[in-house]
């Protein structure tokens, strides 16, 4: 095989990557954009990234590398706003499961 059969590939994904980022999008609406995996779509990011195309803005959040907008701590990772577990009341009942034993009397 010939070693300008190397040189060149087509790159359909990332042509459809560049035109989809006419702003900052997420890597999951970049995926599903592209019909491919969030993993799948961030890898094709990583490598572009490399070559100059995009920049990364935030947490999942990329744009094409001439992007002037906001600042990068607009695109921060979203906070967890899972409530922190409840202390479970405590019971002084036995459990229902558990058998009455001989008592024991000194």
């Amino acid at each position: 095989m010939p070693a300008s059969s190397f040189l060149w590939r087509p790159q359909p994904i990332r042509n459809a990557i560049l035109a989809y980022l006419s702003e900052p999008r997420s890597a999951q609406a970049i995926a599903r954009h592209i019909n491919r995996p969030v993993p799948t779509a961030t890898g094709h990011l990583a490598a572009m990234r490399r070559l100059g195309l995009v920049v990364r803005l935030g947490y999942a959040a990329y744009a094409r590398a001439d992007y002037a907008g906001p600042p990068l701590s607009f695109y921060r990772k979203p906070r967890d706003r899972r409530k922190p577990p409840r202390d479970l009341p405590v019971s002084t009942a036995p459990a229902p499961f558990a058998k009455p034993g001989p008592s024991v009397t000194a």
